[in-house]
């Protein structure tokens, strides 16, 4: 099964060029290997090259336009902002309501500038996607429990 995912370049203030993974893009996945490469100051290019990330030709001025006009079964979303300093770049990750709930949402889950990044990626990683899982069930059992 795959894990879709959407990676935003941002090409100025709110205004983000949209790529698309079909596999793993997850933050152990996907996520890990955009931190990587953002702490190499791999430009844009490079990173769509070496992920082979589909471009979409679009440029969106919200982070939640990806999930919701882009493709509506998306469950990541990874937004990277470069900087004239590459240590003041930065990665935030987004994760979505699909397929826990029926209202469609995005929410940030984890950012951090390069200059800032914890030691163990791996670890942080495994908590970022285990405490958005969490998150997501409790919303959807609120969301049974409203029902009744």
């Amino acid at each position: 099964m795959a894990t879709r995912g959407i990676v935003l370049f941002e090409t100025s203030p709110h205004t983000y060029r949209v790529f698309y993974n079909h596999y793993d893009s997850y933050p152990t996945g996907l996520g890990l290997q955009l931190i990587h490469l953002l702490k190499q100051a791999k430009t844009p290019k490079e990173m769509v090259e070496k992920l082979c990330l589909e471009d979409y030709k679009t440029h969106i001025y919200k982070v939640e336009d990806a999930f919701l006009k882009v493709q509506g079964d998306i469950e990541w979303i990874y937004v990277i902002r470069f900087e004239e300093n590459p240590e003041y770049s930065s990665i935030t990750i987004y994760r979505t309501s699909n397929p826990w709930t029926k209202v469609d949402f995005v929410y940030p889950v984890w950012g951090s500038y390069v200059k800032f990044l914890p030691e163990d990626l791996e670890s942080e990683m495994r908590y970022v996607e285990l405490t958005a899982r969490m998150v997501l069930r409790a919303l959807a059992a609120y969301e049974e429990a409203s029902r009744r």
